[in-house]
């Protein structure tokens, strides 16, 4: 779980996101544009 951060983007700045399938690029804009829904997760062994 990720918690305390931060990212910004300047008015008129354009910024890259990279980083490999599953990495959770998506995940991540989706959760930028109050999209995403949060979920409960269990780990299963």
């Amino acid at each position: 779980m990720l918690s305390s951060i931060s990212f910004s983007v300047r008015r008129g700045e354009i910024c890259g996101l990279l980083g490999p399938n599953g990495s959770g690029k998506a995940t991540l804009l989706a959760c930028i544009n109050g999209i995403q829904i949060e979920r409960a997760c269990q780990n299963l062994y």
